[in-house]
């Protein structure tokens, strides 16, 4: 998880997505979130800026009741109206 961090700080997108994904995978770790909601919600943020809408809203969704990827969730459906973008 926080290799994913680093390169998403560096802007490599691409190697922070695999690394969120095998955090995402794992299920050891010594903090809450790290392997659930947290890149689950930094995988949503990613392909939410790339610009792929229904990646974003699948990563966002799997983060349960995490109140930001709500937040993202609730704003990606309010720039989309009858399957066009808005902003």
């Amino acid at each position: 998880f926080l290799m994913g961090i680093i390169y998403l700080e560096n802007e490599l997108a691409e190697k922070a997505a695999a690394a969120f994904e095998a955090a995402a995978q794992s299920r050891s770790a010594l903090e809450e979130g790290v392997t659930t909601y947290l890149p689950n919600y930094n995988l949503g943020v990613i392909y939410e800026c790339q610009g792929n809408r229904q990646a974003a809203e699948k990563y966002y969704t799997k983060c349960g009741c995490y109140e930001p990827a709500q937040e993202r969730l609730q704003a990606l459906n309010e720039a989309f109206k009858d399957g066009e973008k808005v902003w």
